[in-house]
């Protein structure tokens, strides 16, 4: 089957930013955004994790009847036919009462920002909604927590329980604390515990079924599956990154070396970077987001292939 994605490259999918709620607000009315609060069954998914922390959390002072989790959404331009959304921001979770307490603050001081999928090849990225996410991205009192990181690949072989002894095998010293299958013939395998600096989470799946089953959409590699690895900051320290202080630093090229190194041993050995250097620069430069292809489609082919063709004095590479 002929189809316009291109699978083999590495990007950025998820990024999780901590700020302070009140001034985040702030912003947001300034851009001349839109906050409302969803229906719970469209995020179900994270309600129920950030449900499940407060739940493994022992502390009296996190009182479940008191201090409940929230999320409320941004509205962005669309992305294309796409009717997901883009910004979501989480509060009251273990994690920012945590991180008030540290600051001697309110509990309910600090919010989550979440950017979610920003690499899916099958849809496009509106270059307004990029063009409102780096405005946060840049801000330097926004302190980057979360980063996922995932590459896509064509492999034929099923993600069933017989797969996951081999998943586990390959991905030592990784795994070392266990392979999570979830029930009811779910095609993915997690890896929830990792003693490592920065890598926190290790998630292969079936992308194919999930985009044919759960979103509905055709003309898309039948053998794609997706290896996504989820990076964790610590942001009580003096010196936490900002998002764009940490993709310019030597960490990011540290940890850049580590996934490359989760890669290879799941037998991901081809895979391009082109997709990533253009997320950053877009992210971080708009001038990228002006020529025509990059303003109809951010994640396009075309506009990639014009990026990497570009000569352009602002261009960087990252990776």
């Amino acid at each position: 089957m002929n189809s316009p994605i291109n699978i083999n490259y590495q990007g950025i999918d998820t990024i999780g930013l901590i700020s302070r709620y009140s001034g985040t607000m702030t912003m947001i009315k300034k851009l001349g955004l839109e906050v409302f609060t969803p229906k719970r069954k469209r995020y179900n998914k994270t309600f129920q994790k950030i449900e499940h922390e407060l739940k493994k959390d022992i502390k009296i002072r996190y009182s479940s009847d008191k201090w409940i989790p929230t999320i409320e959404v941004i509205k962005l331009p669309r992305r294309g036919n796409n009717k997901s959304f883009l910004m979501v921001i989480v509060r009251n979770t273990p994690l920012l009462f945590d991180l008030a307490t540290h600051h001697k603050r309110p509990k309910d001081t600090f919010c989550m920002i979440l950017f979610t999928g920003l690499h899916q090849p099958s849809n496009h990225i509106n270059n307004e909604s990029i063009k409102i996410m780096s405005k946060l991205l840049k801000r330097k009192t926004f302190k980057l927590q979360r980063l996922d990181m995932a590459v896509d690949t064509n492999n034929k072989t099923p993600i069933d329980y017989s797969y996951k002894e081999v998943f586990k095998k390959r991905l030592k010293p990784f795994s070392m604390l266990g392979v999570i299958k979830p029930p009811n013939g779910a095609t993915s395998l997690y890896i929830n515990e990792i003693k490592h600096k920065s890598i926190n989470r290790i998630l292969y799946y079936d992308k194919y079924l999930k985009q044919t089953k759960t979103h509905r959409q055709n003309n898309i590699p039948k053998n794609w599956k997706r290896l996504e690895i989820t990076l964790t900051f610590e942001v009580t320290q003096e010196r936490a990154f900002n998002f764009s202080q940490y993709v310019e630093s030597i960490k990011f090229q540290e940890d850049l070396t580590e996934i490359k190194e989760v890669f290879n041993k799941s037998k991901i050995r081809e895979y391009s970077n082109l997709f990533l250097n253009y997320q950053l620069n877009s992210f971080l430069d708009n001038r990228f987001l002006n020529n025509k292809a990059s303003k109809q489609r951010v994640n396009s082919l075309q506009a990639i292939e014009l990026f990497n063709q570009s000569e352009s004095q602002f261009k960087r590479i990252y990776a």
